[in-house]
């Protein structure tokens, strides 16, 4: 207990709520704000269209909106209009709790409905808000911890749809499509391109590919380890082992893969590839100075 509290006295805040940085650090924190919020705002819409099967100019238009009311919503929350805004430092954006009423609005009425409902929704929140401490009796951590495990279980079929490449994509689902993966594609070209340099594979020695990779094409492509043959979570050590083999062994030796693959966690499901010269080599006699 000592040392937790002697930890917490050594944490001290950079800027206190009343601080005001200078306007360099300033643009470097929104920035840096706008980058970590991005993300998260615009993919709800991008969950949405998916589910809608809205074209590429509605999507567009739509993120676009999105980012908009973002932006405002920010500017009013954080300056403050009049008595609107809680003006404090804060970002506002999307929530992944109306993606799932948002697609069932959507699925009947359209983009038109979602607008409609969500305009309905904002003066029912406002009347809500009045009445937000006695309401909040109501949400224990119980019914609130549910909700939350609810939207995710309702997203899964969206992510399921993502990761077979998308609804109305050639070869739906197909394990051999490239364009089915999420970066196999840019692993492919990054590979194609180093060979192209040095197509000798025991000269330059590549390890290509992430979890759930596209094993067969990085591997045609010229690789000489690649990820993952049975489509699974590889370990994050697992390339740090196989690159660390290859190059502690001797570049007269050429180091078995059935001795490689018995280095790694997840084992010939996570991992495989060619037989590789290792790229260590003896220099005599050793230099006095």
């Amino acid at each position: 207990m000592s040392n937790e509290q002697g930890y917490l006295d050594n944490i001290k805040l950079v800027y206190g709520v009343d601080d005001n940085p200078s306007i360099s650090k300033k643009i470097i924190f929104g920035i840096q704000h706008i980058f970590a919020a991005f993300g998260g705002i615009i993919v709800v819409p991008l969950v949405i269209a998916s589910a809608l099967g809205l074209d590429v100019k509605t999507t567009t238009a739509l993120i676009s909106a999105t980012i908009l009311a973002s932006g405002l919503a920010t500017i009013i929350q954080a300056r403050g209009v009049g008595k609107i805004g809680s003006r404090v430092a804060c970002i506002m954006g999307t929530d992944f709790t109306f993606v799932s009423p948002s697609i069932s609005v959507g699925t009947v009425l359209g983009l038109p409905g979602i607008i409609g409902a969500t305009i309905l929704g904002a003066f029912l929140e406002i009347i809500l808000s009045f009445f937000i401490k006695p309401l909040m009796k109501l949400f224990p951590p119980l019914v609130t911890g549910t909700v939350v495990c609810l939207i995710g279980l309702t997203l899964l079929p969206v992510a399921i749809d993502w990761a077979a490449g998308g609804s109305g994509a050639v070869n739906y689902g197909d394990l051999k499509n490239i364009n089915n993966y999420r970066n196999s594609y840019n692993f492919l070209k990054a590979v194609k391109e180093a060979r192209k340099w040095q197509p000798d594979l025991d000269t330059l020695v590549i390890f290509a590919g992430a979890c759930q990779s596209n094993y067969e094409a990085l591997m045609k492509a010229g690789a000489n380890y690649a990820s993952s043959p049975g489509r699974i979570m590889i370990h994050a050590l697992d390339p740090v082992f196989i690159v660390e083999k290859i190059a502690c062994s001797r570049i007269d030796v050429v180091v078995p893969i059935e001795e490689i693959l018995d280095q790694t966690i997840t084992g010939v499901k996570g991992i495989g590839g060619f037989e590789t010269r290792g790229r260590f080599r003896w220099a005599m006699p050793r230099p006095l100075l």
